[in-house]
């Protein structure tokens, strides 16, 4: 749901809410140090908030729950899982010039001792110099793409 919304080429501050869920649908089997390990992406919903602004810079927030997430370790225990817990992601894109922005996401799922921190920070290129507008555009992803730091993965042993 957008808040405001841009219009002709002047750029405006933008509000988006909205909700995301994800699903579980294949699991994947490997050995770890002679154990043999599955992982698996979790059951997830979240509520979300973008914000664009008028520099072109966003910035996301997601809060949600993760069902039935295990508090495994390939290092180290297995360890029964949780109804529920609670995983916080968040995103920016900042525009340096024309063709190069500042691109970081996170995701942090609780309990803080067993669960998932997933980061990365990096710099995206668009060659054809639309950096400030590219995620205004009408058929602009609306999600990142699916990756550890977008949704959590379980281990289970």
């Amino acid at each position: 749901m957008r808040l405001h919304e841009s219009h002709g080429n002047v750029l405006r501050s933008i509000h988006q809410i909205g909700f995301t869920g994800r699903s579980r649908v294949f699991d994947d089997e490997a050995t770890f140090i002679g154990n043999p390990v599955t992982s698996r992406t979790t059951n997830q919903g979240s509520i979300f908030r973008r914000r664009l602004f008028e520099t072109g810079v966003q910035g996301t927030i997601w809060l949600g729950l993760v069902d039935d997430y295990g508090e495994a370790s390939a290092a180290f225990r297995a360890a029964p899982a949780h109804d529920d817990a609670v995983v916080f992601v968040a995103d920016f894109l900042a525009p340096l010039n024309d063709s190069l922005a500042m691109h970081g996401e996170t995701n942090l799922t609780t309990p803080a001792d067993t669960g998932t921190v997933d980061a990365f920070l990096g710099l995206v290129w668009y060659p054809f110099g639309n950096a400030k507008t590219s995620q205004r555009a009408q058929f602009a992803p609306l999600l990142p793409v699916a990756a550890p730091t977008s949704f959590s993965v379980d281990l289970v042993r």
